[in-house]
């Protein structure tokens, strides 16, 4: 038996076809999805599908391999409980796969949740581009809190951290905060040599949003240098993650707590969330995710959980 596992992400979606020790028989890459609710977004979904499955079996067919019998997909800007996403990708996968007997549909967050916590009873906390955090007790009960993106919410996110980064430029420039070594960072990063410049390039599109989610490294080494505004950036995104976290703590019980996502690389974010965690009265075990995002996908593709 094999299985299909498809990571969709904002950036690129990853597929992997995986015997039954969750070994690599196919791996590669399609578009990337856009958010469920902008417009063209159900046709984008339905096109990475179809791409993939199509995809899927010129490469079966190169191989002599037989169709998988199970799926998960594993969808950024999917929420559960957004009835149209499921009956859309399993009808367009059918269509082009008609043996997959089982496929689940699930949101980026449960995928990532069944990775960092090996699908025990837990509450994972993600920070990359975005932050939510999400949770099981051992009765099967989940919560969810955050996620709702970069203009809503992700605060204690990348893309937060970032954007924090260049408002503060604005904010000592106008002698509202300290003098901060941002300043110098973001004129070098950016190729700018003055704060209009800088204003203008942030409104002119000509920054990524994943060039300011970029700058979480750049913080950090900042606030480990002692500068007084990386350093509250950085304690103001962890204090943000804690709040995500003791909401799931007070819904779910005193479970522990995994930390994934790019952003726990930074030093002050790991010290500062635990220390806070701690303050807020909740000493939980808190500890990094244990695999990578497709590993949970696996997991709930052989049906070991949901």
């Amino acid at each position: 038996m094999s299985y299909l596992c498809v990571d969709g992400g904002q950036t690129k979606t990853a597929i992997s076809l995986l015997d039954e020790e969750g070994k690599t028989i196919e791996s590669w890459r399609e578009g990337p999805l856009t958010t469920p609710s902008k417009p063209g977004a159900a046709d984008n979904l339905r096109a990475v599908i179809r791409s993939a499955c199509e995809e899927l079996g010129r490469r079966l067919e190169r191989s002599g391999g037989t169709s998988p019998e199970a799926a998960c997909l594993s969808l950024t800007g999917y929420h559960e409980g957004d009835d149209f996403v499921p009956p859309l990708v399993k009808e367009e996968a059918r269509r082009v796969v008609p043996n997959l007997e089982r496929i689940h549909v699930v949101p980026d967050y449960v995928g990532n949740w069944a990775a960092a916590t090996a699908g025990e009873p837990a509450i994972m906390v993600l920070s990359g581009g975005g932050a939510v955090a999400y949770g099981r007790d051992a009765s099967g009960h989940s919560a969810r809190s955050g996620g709702w993106g970069h203009l809503l919410g992700d605060e204690g996110s990348g893309y937060w951290i970032g954007l924090e980064a260049i408002k503060m430029v604005f904010r000592a420039y106008d002698g509202m905060v300290p003098k901060t070594s941002l300043e110098a960072e973001m004129m070098q990063r950016f190729e700018v040599a003055h704060v209009r410049d800088l204003m203008n390039k942030a409104y002119s599109g000509s920054i990524s949003e994943p060039e300011i989610a970029g700058l979480v490294p750049v913080v950090d080494a900042l606030a480990r240098q002692g500068d007084e505004t990386s350093m509250r950036i950085m304690e103001r995104a962890a204090a943000n993650l804690v709040e995500l976290a003791v909401v799931l703590l007070e819904q779910l019980g005193e479970l522990p707590v995994f930390l994934s996502g790019g952003v726990w690389n930074a030093a002050a974010m790991d010290e500062n969330f635990r220390r806070l965690l701690d303050e807020a009265g909740h000493n939980v075990e808190v500890s990094r995710g244990k695999g990578e995002p497709w590993e949970g996908i696996f997991m709930i593709a052989q049906g070991g959980i949901l």
